[in-house]
């Protein structure tokens, strides 16, 4: 019988064994004070073997505060919460959500990452389900000015795919394939056997962006080494396999990509404020006529507690933005098809600028955050 590595790591005992009769997120709250991020998944290891449809959900947020702290003060203004802390691992917290008015009740952990500043929250809760749509969306949008996320475009992810691939020495196998162009978006099922280059090979010719996907990596004999998922947000998804590879190779990774895009910003933000502006470059061009630029416009002015001011539409575009959420205030121009160029206020925080890209990404058109370069902001103008 084939051996992976990480069969060969030792796992620290569980404190806590899953009961059928007990939910995973209710067997978490119970043990909370015993918690780690390695007992956690571990236990949800434990039932994916007794629940064929349980998954666990990773959340991956960057915040300078505790979220336990900032979860439990924004939740609290329309839903119960419970908060019990770990004597095992400092900071960790598994939060008890309960909306009474639908009858919903729910649980998530909120742990460190491997780096400052990064946590993760992790839940047995389908994303799709009532209990957190109600329990876990409304709640991390509002953190959003404080505990920000980020993205990966379709390279990015590819890079994550292949990286998982080559540090499990398996094959990737392609489930579910989420894609998208701005007039559809696709959802399939790969009924036959294809390889990660074939799918990216096929989205790069269709031109789409790729949402999310789920894959199973499997060993000699077809024994499931990992059956997971990601998508666009950098959330990811354990469905079954060992949970080690799981989160030493796929979520430490994502947890350094998150990192890394929250030190670009802050890193831009201080060349920006000297002239050199934070640049968002689209993955083909986009900015093509005073219509689409008035789509970004409406993009932008759709967001929650923000309003736009357009001073140029066309040749170029400049526009002026302010986040009443945290107060930040940035302007934003593009005179090339292909880039969008933030300058921001001398208070405009990271996250604000962050949720600013994460909205164009989101509603508009898909691109990445460039490297450092000077932009043209001369051209005739054509007032709004």
């Amino acid at each position: 019988m084939e051996v992976q590595a990480w069969d060969l790591i030792v796992i620290e005992q569980q404190l806590f064994e899953p009961e059928q009769s007990v939910p995973f997120g209710e067997a978490m709250w119970r043990h909370a004070d015993k918690a780690t991020r390695a007992r956690i998944l571990s236990l949800a290891e434990s039932y994916t073997k007794i629940d064929g449809f349980f998954a666990l959900t990773v959340v991956p947020r960057y915040s300078r505060v505790d979220p336990a702290d900032l979860y439990e003060k924004l939740g609290s203004m329309f839903l119960r919460v419970e908060s019990r802390r770990s004597d095992q691992q400092a900071q960790l917290a598994i939060l008890k959500l309960t909306d009474p008015s639908r009858n919903l009740t729910g649980y998530v952990a909120l742990c460190p990452g491997r780096f400052d500043g990064v946590w993760l929250l992790m839940t047995g809760m389908k994303r799709s389900g009532d209990n957190y749509v109600h329990l876990v969306e409304p709640v991390l949008q509002l953190m959003a000015s404080r505990a920000p996320g980020a993205w990966l475009p379709t390279t990015d992810m590819q890079e994550v795919l292949y990286e998982l691939e080559e540090r499990m020495h398996l094959s990737l196998t392609p489930g579910r394939v989420i894609s998208s162009n701005r007039e559809r978006s696709s959802i399939e099922y790969m009924k036959k056997r294809r390889s990660l280059a074939e799918v990216f090979a096929e989205l790069k010719e269709r031109e789409l962006v790729l949402r999310s996907l789920d894959f199973t990596a499997s060993s000699t004999g077809s024994r499931i080494a990992l059956a997971a998922g990601i998508d666009k947000w950098m959330r990811l998804k354990y469905r079954s396999g060992s949970h080690v590879p799981f989160d030493e190779y796929l979520v430490s990774t994502v947890e350094s990509r998150l990192r890394q895009h929250v030190r670009n910003l802050d890193v831009r933000r201080e060349d920006a404020l000297a002239g050199k502006p934070i640049v968002f470059r689209f993955s083909r061009d986009v900015l093509t006529d005073r219509l689409r630029n008035q789509e970004l416009v409406n993009t932008l002015a759709s967001s929650p507690s923000v309003s736009v001011c357009a001073f140029h539409m066309n040749p170029y575009l400049h526009l002026a933005m302010v986040d009443y959420s945290d107060g930040s205030n940035m302007d934003i121009f593009a005179d090339d098809p292909a880039t969008l160029a933030v300058i921001p206020g001398k208070r405009c925080s990271v996250a604000a600028v962050s949720r600013a890209f994460n909205r164009v990404y989101a509603h508009f058109a898909s691109g990445h955050i460039a490297d450092l370069e000077l932009v043209s902001m001369g051209g005739d103008t054509d007032s709004i």
